[in-house]
């Protein structure tokens, strides 16, 4: 089954805003040399007490000036949703964190109580995308160092005063059932003050990220989006309310999702801007970076000129009956704001109308009158639009019994970890899974045991996922799948 992103149509051309009065720095990075940002031309960096000797990114401390420093990259993106050129990489696979003052010869500094909200905006590629509720925080405001709001500051490189986190998680739909066709490689964009991230990162709380805030749509549903895509990124955080908010290409101030409710407020001054590589995060290929004190001034883009650029997951999708057919599209339009879908079947040479309002067509229960051809129309707030570059054919199988693919394979992870166990299973549905430790059923929530944190997950899935591990979760598992369906086997273990 191919899962490609196919040809765009482009409506206009994006044409950048001047900077505004209140605009502390708009940098493009596409001009920036290729390399470590930090030690190439023009950056002038600073290890020192006088924030006067530098002039825009260096490397946060305890950090150094080496290969694992955040790097200027050129990318050539043939799918059309991004532009090619270059970009600054935020990867997962270093370590160095790299920083700029928003105003590096007055070292402005921003402290509760003076009706202060800080904006930053980027333009945002994922090219590589973590695995599904994997992931963490790769930006954020930062203060300049560790002393209290007034003091000289003794290092401009130090500050671990962190707000209004933009974090970067692979899409978890693909493992809630029955969402069994969700393209792999999709992330979510969401924010939160405190280090609630996936699984994967030391500083995560264990891949805790209920707290975490998704950017959704005008219907409260999380926004899927696809490696290889250009999206603008605008975050806003209040410090007098510590509340932060977070927004995928929005046209105003009403398009971002939040506020966030975690974390308290800030005890030193806000004096910057931190892109964050860690271990368990994605790659993000960054441009397009302003910072400013309101929306207006890091809208790097005008509404009337955006595009609508659309991709898709699949080309054919095909299930047994029963069983639930799932084809997505993958917009993009940086500053359109809301986008509007309009799904379409093709049938005896008539296109017809169908679906909800959706990035998704979901059909839960596959039968043969379910075969054709679909596709989809994307339209921005500001009327612009675009089709999906190909159709969808959706397949239906002849009824048959189950059978299992693939079943859940021996494995020894420590405590505290996470446990994964999954099955894939053909034939007629719809399917039941009931998975079981020890011969007793399990449920989704906390084990419940004495001393024991764990948490199930995925218990009525072709995915069983334990967090926390504990002791008490050793032993033998198994998985039955049942179907309703008049199949002969219609259940197996």
């Amino acid at each position: 089954m191919k899962k490609n992103l196919f040809p765009l149509i482009l409506l206009a051309t994006l044409t950048a805003v001047p900077a505004r009065a209140a605009q502390f720095w708009y940098d493009t990075i596409t001009n920036l040399p290729l390399g470590c940002i930090t030690t190439n031309p023009p950056s002038v960096n600073l290890n020192g007490a006088n924030p006067t000797n530098f002039s825009n990114w260096y490397p946060h401390a305890p950090g150094s000036f080496t290969a694992t420093d955040a790097l200027i990259v050129s990318n050539n993106y043939t799918s059309g949703a991004a532009v090619s050129g270059r970009r600054l990489r935020v990867d997962g696979n270093g370590s160095e964190y790299i920083m700029r003052l928003f105003d590096p010869a007055t070292t402005n500094e921003f402290i509760p109580n003076q009706g202060t909200i800080l904006y930053a905006s980027f333009i945002a590629n994922a090219s590589r995308v973590p695995a599904a509720g994997a992931g963490t925080y790769f930006f954020l405001f930062n203060s300049a160092d560790s002393v209290p709001p007034g003091t000289p500051p003794n290092s401009v490189t130090n500050g671990f005063i962190f707000a209004g986190r933009a974090f970067l998680i692979g899409n978890t739909n693909g493992s809630s059932y029955p969402f069994t066709n969700n393209v792999g490689g999709t992330y979510w964009f969401g924010v939160a003050n405190g280090a609630n991230g996936g699984t994967g990162d030391p500083a995560a709380a264990a891949g805790n990220i209920n707290n975490i805030i998704w950017v959704t749509n005008s219907a409260g549903v999380p926004i899927d989006l696809k490696s290889s895509m250009d999206v603008q990124v605008v975050i806003k955080y209040d410090i007098d309310s510590a509340a932060a908010y977070l927004g995928i290409n929005p046209a105003s101030e009403a398009d971002l999702s939040g506020p966030t409710s975690d974390g308290g407020l800030i005890t030193n001054a806000l004096s910057g801007v931190l892109f964050r590589q860690r271990t368990g995060g994605g790659a993000a290929d960054v441009r397009d970076v302003a910072v400013g004190t309101t929306f207006a001034d890091v809208m790097t883009n005008v509404l009337a000129n955006t595009v609508v650029q659309v991709a898709t997951n699949f080309n054919t999708v095909s299930n047994w009956p029963g069983n639930p057919a799932l084809p997505e599209v993958f917009a993009t339009s940086i500053g359109g704001g809301s986008l509007s879908y309009q799904w379409y079947r093709i049938s005896g040479g008539v296109t017809n109308a169908v679906g909800a309002n959706s990035q998704k067509f979901l059909v839960s229960s596959l039968s043969a009158s379910d075969t054709g051809n679909y596709f989809c129309a994307v339209t921005n707030s500001g009327g612009k639009g675009a089709l999906s570059g190909t159709n969808f054919y959706i397949n239906v199988f002849a009824a048959a019994g189950l059978g299992f693919t693939s079943q859940p394979a021996a494995t020894n992870p420590p405590v505290g970890s996470i446990l994964n166990l999954s099955c894939s299973v053909t034939g007629s549905g719809p399917l039941t899974f009931t998975w079981k430790r020890n011969g007793n059923t399990l449920t989704d929530g906390p084990t419940g045991g004495a001393g024991d944190d764990s948490v199930v997950s995925g218990s009525g899935t072709p995915t069983l996922s334990i967090r926390l591990l504990s002791t008490n979760e050793t032993g033998d598992y198994t998985v039955t799948v049942t179907t309703s369906a008049s199949v002969s086997p219609n259940s197996i273990t």
